[in-house]
């Protein structure tokens, strides 16, 4: 796919749909604006993980304190611990380091992805310190209990509900798990396909689920290093309706979730239990083939419940793949200071949706691509339940629409209730649009994002229902149309277009920019 597929600009959006803003034609910021310094920090830098046990990354915000019972601190013998930091805030990109690590321990620079290959001894306890564009640091210890205890093991090919769920016995199926005493265990899955068939569900007809609860049950689910195991929900159109698993954290044990694919349901793959249950991780999910069986029930590949004026803090979503689904990849209910880094959203009938009761949210390093309905990249009602809290960023993602006129990349305040929204440095290829705002509304600021489209005016950003302009602001942004040669498919900067690497878009310098 080359720029050719981009020029829609051919085609004509209904001004009768639209309330334009009436600014001046469009410009390239000046060769001052384009000598930029890192963005400044919108927001405090906080490493949420890891970090020492029962510690809290913003005391002064009264956040909650991470616990004990969470995955980062234990790791089984010989077997490789893998997590990744959590951080927001603060001016990206990061930088990370290790000290008094372990003997072969590592951590990527660029992406905090901590690797223990072969975890040895009774504990270790390394210190780990992100520094962010603007020299601002923060560092933590914590404790690595190396043990055998406190981790099972399930098998679908080999394993035997009747073993005991060690590594050399492991269990056979997900009942197995829901029946088991194990609270606070880690599971580590093994490749083969597991299933909900038969199980006893909850939900009615609508929400066919079945549930496991950190008070209860395991909630620590961790794909085997190197292997590739299946939740399969066993949806038939014709046929059984399937049942999606719903978890729910406890204050102890914190749902986390790495390296498993869910595939093949009515309308849900995975359900969050929100309210009181912090510092959940979604890690290198592959969520696919969701289909759409159910008209207005928050259809998605993992859907959060709604916990109104009592959201969840610092869950994580990293590194995941949504993908060939017919509803869009998340619905976000009911979280504060939540993380959506280096997710992709591809190849769906529509985008994922941050709904409501999402305080302090932000949205990273993303890539929405190839999804085929008008909103086809990042939208959603995007506010807090409670007025005057701060509401999020959006920041160093790429969002393309697909190749239609109508296909938005980026809307902003679907319900008009939305607070302040940073959006800066993303490439938006596709309709932006911000809806529904007066005077209560934002401010949203829109400040040296790639903007490619065919609307007009000086940033192409459309308004409908907007009443008090003011409330959207802008500042150095590089917009244009699809034939003006900004951007290849991939929305890269080309042409004499590259000089704004690391200045304008997502893309970050490499040692050839």
């Amino acid at each position: 796919m080359n720029l050719r597929a981009l020029m829609f600009c051919g085609f004509a959006i209904a001004a009768s749909s639209i309330a334009e803003a009436q600014r001046p034609a469009p410009k390239k910021p000046s060769a001052t604006a384009r000598n930029v310094a890192a963005e400044p920090a919108r927001y405090t830098l906080e490493l949420v993980s890891p970090r020492e046990a029962g510690t809290s990354p913003s005391p002064e915000d009264q956040s909650p304190p991470i616990p004990a019972g969470h995955r980062i601190f234990k790791a089984y013998p010989e077997l490789a611990y893998e997590i990744r930091a959590v951080v927001i805030g603060g001016s990206y990109p990061f930088h990370y380091a290790l000290t008094n690590a372990p003997s072969g321990m590592t951590i990527e620079a660029q992406t905090g992805e901590i690797r223990w290959p072969k975890p040895k001894g009774d504990r270790a306890t390394p210190t780990i310190t992100v520094t962010d564009a603007e020299g601002t640091s923060r560092t933590s210890t914590w404790t690595i209990n190396v043990a055998a205890d406190g981790f099972r093991f399930v098998d679908a090919v080999r394993g035997d509900d009747s073993n005991p769920g060690t590594l050399d016995a492991p269990w056979k199926s997900l009942a197995k798990i829901k029946a088991s005493e194990a609270v606070g265990a880690a599971v580590y899955f093994r490749t083969g396909t597991y299933k909900t068939t038969g199980m006893q569900a909850g939900g009615g007809d609508t929400w066919v689920r079945v549930e496991y609860n950190g008070r209860y049950h395991p909630v620590q689910w961790l794909a085997y290093p190197g292997e590739k195991p299946v939740i399969d929900n066993d949806y038939s159109p014709t046929g059984d309706q399937g049942r999606f698993i719903r978890l729910t954290g406890s204050s102890e044990s914190p749902v986390y979730l790495d390296g498993l694919e869910i595939t093949n349901s009515r309308h849900i793959g995975l359900q969050y239990g929100s309210g009181s249950c912090d510092f959940a991780v979604f890690r290198r999910l592959a969520i696919r083939d969701i289909a759409e069986g159910i008209e207005g029930a928050n259809s998605a590949g993992i859907m959060t419940l709604t916990s109104q004026g009592d959201p969840s803090w610092y869950a994580a979503y990293q590194d995941n793949d949504f993908h060939h689904n017919a509803p869009g990849g998340i619905k976000q209910y009911s979280q504060k200071k939540l993380l959506w880094e280096n997710c992709r959203f591809r190849d769906s009938g529509i985008g994922p949706d941050l709904k409501s009761d999402v305080v302090r949210f932000e949205v990273r390093g993303c890539t929405f691509q190839n999804n085929r309905q008008d909103l086809a990249g990042l939208f959603g009602n995007m506010h807090p339940a409670r007025g005057g809290e701060i509401t999020g960023e959006i920041r160093f993602n790429r969002m393309l629409c697909g190749g239609s006129p109508t296909m938005i990349a980026l809307e902003v305040n679907q319900d008009g209730l939305a607070n302040t929204i940073h959006i800066y440095r993303n490439t938006l290829l596709g309709v932006v649009n911000v809806r529904n705002t007066d005077s209560a509304d934002g401010p949203f600021h829109f400040s040296r994002n790639v903007i490619v489209n065919v609307g007009s005016g000086a940033d192409r950003v459309r308004f409908e229902a907007v009443s008090d302009p003011s409330r959207i602001v802008f500042s150095e942004n590089l917009a244009g149309g699809p034939g003006d040669g900004i951007v290849d498919a991939e929305g890269d900067l080309i042409g004499t277009y590259r000089s704004f690497v690391g200045k304008r878009g997502h893309q970050l310098p490499k040692a050839r920019d």
